[in-house]
């Protein structure tokens, strides 16, 4: 079967139906606006987690030139945590706080 096979209406048909399928879907936002697919925190929010000076368990992994990861590995928690930690989304434990203090690091 050809594209000659189809009447010019059955082609435009096809046309439509492809164009709807390869549109980007558009939520309910136009695609100016700050928010359209992106970080949608706001300003103030996003601010708060880029600042993590005085963050001490932050500190401690950059002076050491560890990953996440590493230091994870040799506190025996999860990176998930520790990212969570120095971004501020949860408060440093315990736990942390005894193992960083054993380390000389001020908390």
């Amino acid at each position: 079967m050809s594209i000659y096979d189809f009447t010019p209406a059955e082609l435009e048909e096809i046309r439509r139906a492809d164009e709807r399928m390869t549109r980007p879907r558009r939520l309910h936002k136009d695609l100016h606006s700050p928010n359209w697919g992106g970080d949608r925190r706001s300003p103030t929010a996003k601010a708060k987690h880029i600042n993590h000076l005085g963050n001490p368990l932050w500190e401690y992994r950059v002076m050491r030139g560890l990953t996440q990861r590493d230091l994870a590995e040799e506190m025996y928690i999860s990176q998930q945590c520790i990212s969570d930690m120095e971004r501020g989304r949860l408060p440093i434990s315990k736990y942390v706080r005894g193992w960083l203090q054993e380390r000389g690091v001020s908390v």
